[in-house]
């Protein structure tokens, strides 16, 4: 048996020889990827800045303090300007609705059901209202008639703003938003109350008092604001209908509800609010994890398993860079969004829908541009829908003029221009003239709508994009 430690070194050099470059090989082989990835994530990273500059250049907000300041430098109506300077020595129309929320609450939650079915029918039908539903209104306003009253008195201030805080950037507290339908809904009931009881000067009042609710968000660049106003507005046209066939306004009444429905006009309060929304976007890469913690994501099979396991995953994963690229896809979606804001709806809705296709949900970790961007067309197809309500309700108190000083309608509206419009507006779905038929002493307004189709005034659902979009006075 050899006993020669030299020898024995021998025999051993080959083998450890071939480990040493076995063990090299492995660890080129595992630090390879991490090489990638860290280059990777490197050059996503410059380039995120680069197109981070790029956006501030554009005079665009990145950072929740750059949007603070950029909302300051954004043009502001007369009447909510009244409203800022006035803050100190007088309250505004917001002032009053914040007032008023714990109020606004208990209606919400304890509306009866023969009103809720007044208001369905009110809204979603046409024809059914009668005498018989004036008894449950007047019961039912007398309870709030305190709240009705301090209402009446905020539509008589300057609108004011809510006080939004805007660097917590999607953390934001909006919950004094959300009784703005419910102020609206109350105000339009007593719409509909003063008109079964031929009242035209309460009608009036209180349809005036509705309109005037919302105005304080009508400046606000978010998506939940222009999305409350179109809401409103949908069902003030729609007690707008009802009121027309049981009063007659006056000719002052019916142009100052023209001059209203004009205000609510406002062409880039949907690339503003997705201006604000690419900010939250940005906000929410850069901490993914306290994003998906905020509540805005459900919770993972993972939790289920080990409470706090994904939060864990995701703030891991977007150390090493998991999220750089999918933030770069983010970014391009809304280079392509803001601008398609201010395109004709048929153009955008290409875009839009190109992008939703794309978009899909991550199967271990979440897709933050599958959360951040839900419904794209849909945000485009409301905006489409809210301004031909606007120019339909233009048109109807431009018609009811009309008739008011040559006992019916015209036959065409271009019969308006010039004493009644100025020129004739066009449908926001196909940059066409709306379609118009007079009805007897009545008349049908519509738009093609989002399937940008001619229906023939069949009104179907717009979720859908089915049918057209119809305004109809019936006598």
């Amino acid at each position: 048996m050899t006993t020669d430690p030299h020898q024995r070194a021998r025999t051993r050099t080959p083998w450890t020889g071939r480990q040493r470059r076995i063990l090299l090989i492995a660890g080129v082989v595992l630090l390879c990827p991490f090489v990638v990835f860290f280059t990777a994530k490197y050059y996503s990273d410059r380039n995120y800045a680069a197109r981070l500059a790029a956006i501030r250049a554009e005079g665009a907000p990145v950072t929740v303090q750059d949007m603070v300041a950029w909302q300051e430098q954004l043009p502001v109506s007369a009447d909510v300007l009244e409203g800022e300077v006035s803050r100190q020595s007088a309250k505004t129309s917001a002032d009053l609705q914040i007032e008023a929320a714990e109020e606004l609450d208990a209606v919400f939650l304890d509306e009866p059901e023969d009103i809720i079915d007044i208001f369905k029918r009110l809204i979603y039908e046409e024809d059914t209202l009668s005498p018989a539903d004036l008894e449950p209104l007047r019961r039912y306003l007398s309870k709030h008639s305190d709240l009705l009253e301090l209402l009446h008195a905020a539509a008589e201030l300057p609108p004011g703003r809510f006080p939004l805080d805007y660097s917590k950037g999607y953390e934001m507290e909006v919950k004094p938003l959300s009784k703005i339908r419910t102020a609206v809904r109350l105000l339009l009931l007593e719409t509909i109350a003063e008109a079964l009881s031929g009242n035209r000067d309460q009608t009036f009042a209180a349809l005036i008092a509705a309109m005037a609710v919302p105005r304080p968000i009508r400046e606000e660049p978010l998506v939940i604001a222009h999305m409350i106003r179109k809401s409103c507005n949908g069902m003030v046209l729609s007690t707008l209908k009802e009121t027309l066939v049981r009063v007659s306004y006056t000719d002052a009444q019916l142009n100052y509800l023209r001059r209203i429905f004009e205000q609510e006009y406002n062409p880039d309060a949907l690339a503003n609010s997705l201006i604000t929304e690419r900010v939250f976007g940005i906000t929410a890469f850069e901490d993914p994890a306290g994003f998906l913690a905020s509540a805005i994501w459900k919770r993972r099979w993972m939790d289920e398993v080990l409470p706090g396991a994904t939060r864990t995953l995701v703030q891991t994963a977007n150390a090493f860079g998991w999220f750089s690229g999918e933030r770069d896809v983010y970014l391009d979606y809304m280079d392509a969004l803001i601008p398609a804001a201010r395109m004709p709806y048929q153009e955008a809705r290409t875009i839009t829908e190109t992008m939703e296709a794309e978009l899909s949900d991550g199967l271990v970790l979440p897709s933050l541009s599958n959360i951040l961007l839900p419904s794209l067309n849909h945000f485009f197809q409301y905006t489409a829908e809210h301004e031909a309500g606007i120019t339909q309700g233009i048109l109807t108190v431009s018609l009811e003029r009309y008739r008011l000083a040559h006992g019916a309608p015209p036959d065409r509206l271009d019969t308006l221009i010039p004493h009644y419009l100025d020129a004739m507006p066009m449908d926001p779905f196909s940059q066409q003239p709306f379609h118009y038929r007079r009805e007897g002493d009545g008349y049908t307004i519509y738009s093609v709508s989002a399937n940008g189709i001619d229906d023939g005034g069949v009104e179907g659902s717009s979720f859908y994009k089915e049918g057209d979009l119809v305004f109809r006075v019936c006598r």
